[in-house]
């Protein structure tokens, strides 16, 4: 786990954090070669925040993962059975479901979580989350950070869904800007052209700086190979938050 840390450490000393997320990094150690890919999850819609912890529902994240799920072309009931799955009520909303109304009924011997995922995966459980669905969301949402999304590394779906008024144009500006000149404040997406307004509404969403980062490893000696899956949080004391090995 250093040497994943060490690798994001360099990557992440600024003032804030871009990453090419879709470049594969080769480590040798020794006689060993470790593959990395670094995935920033702080860069996704966190699912967890469209609910705050005391219940109610944060609507500007409800309403982001809403836009998300419309421009995923995904059914619009999802964002209302998401929210019902993570709310400690039993009161279904107009498209969601809730145990006594459907998970008691389904035959499925389980309650809905009524509080905060540990994984997106759980997500499979609720009504509607199929595998096709839950392909198409994994690369767009997580349930780590702090409620807000590094528009360095967010995806062109998660940047179109920050406002009804980014089109898909002008998420594709913002890409070509950061890829050149990330962004180092949260105001500087105003410097995108069409983002000098939409950059006011976007503050109190957005970040710049992440450190929740999910790696996935190869190492290979000879003919034995070891694959590893980590999220991480960097900070003062590094933190694995999950692990899995194969």
């Amino acid at each position: 786990m250093l040497f994943r840390s060490a690798a994001i450490k360099n990557m992440t000393e600024d003032a804030y954090t871009k990453i090419q997320e879709d470049e594969t990094r080769v480590l040798p150690i020794g006689e060993k070669f470790i593959t990395l890919r670094i995935i920033d999850e702080q860069g996704r819609v966190p699912v967890n925040a469209i609910i705050y912890k005391n219940g109610q529902t944060n609507e500007k994240l409800y309403e982001i993962y809403a836009r998300l799920i419309n421009i995923l072309g995904l059914d619009p009931a999802l964002v209302d059975i998401a929210a019902d799955w993570i709310d400690p009520d039993d009161e279904p909303r107009s498209l969601g479901a809730e145990d006594h109304d459907y998970y008691a009924r389904s035959g499925g011997g389980y309650n809905s979580k009524g509080g905060a995922l540990d994984s997106v995966g759980e997500l499979a459980l609720a009504r509607g989350y199929s595998p096709e669905v839950m392909g198409t969301l994994l690369p767009n949402i997580t349930v780590y950070g702090n409620g807000l999304i590094n528009v360095n590394n967010a995806p062109k779906e998660v940047l179109m869904a920050l406002s009804v008024d980014i089109t898909e144009a002008l998420s594709d500006a913002a890409i070509d800007y950061r890829a050149k000149t990330p962004f180092k404040t949260t105001a500087d997406i105003r410097k995108v052209e069409g983002f000098e307004t939409i950059g006011f509404e976007l503050q109190g969403l957005i970040s710049v700086k992440s450190d929740i980062f999910r790696i996935f490893s190869r190492a290979a000696v000879k003919e034995a190979v070891r694959e590893v899956e980590a999220v991480v949080r960097l900070g003062g004391k590094n933190e694995r938050l999950f692990w899995r090995e194969r």
